[in-house]
């Protein structure tokens, strides 16, 4: 199998067209090897990212679940998301969206 390289921004497409696609009927979800859950799987891996990018993507994450529009392809809430993505001896401020030493 070829390994392929791309950014995490172009996974982080891929993997929302993925839930957007099973969501759709019209569109669906197409592997002929894996389900929808073995690929999620198979992605859900760590990646090493700069505490200041992170902040920004939870600055809008935070506003979306406020409103009820944060969505997660492995189907965790926003605060599952936030326990999972906190570093030990961190806490989140959800006022500031800011990962803070504790």
């Amino acid at each position: 199998m070829t390994r392929l390289e791309l950014t995490v921004a172009d996974l982080a497409a891929l993997v929302e067209c993925l839930a957007k696609g099973k969501a759709n009927n019209a569109v669906g979800f197409e592997d002929a090897v894996r389900t929808y859950n073995q690929v999620l799987n198979i992605l859900n891996v760590k990646v090493a990212v700069d505490q200041e990018v992170v902040e920004s993507a939870l600055w809008s994450a935070n506003l979306l679940n406020d409103i009820g529009m944060f969505t997660h392809p492995l189907s965790v809430d926003f605060n599952q998301m936030i326990q999972r993505i906190t570093p030990e001896g961190f806490k989140f401020d959800s006022e500031f969206n800011l990962m803070e030493k504790v």
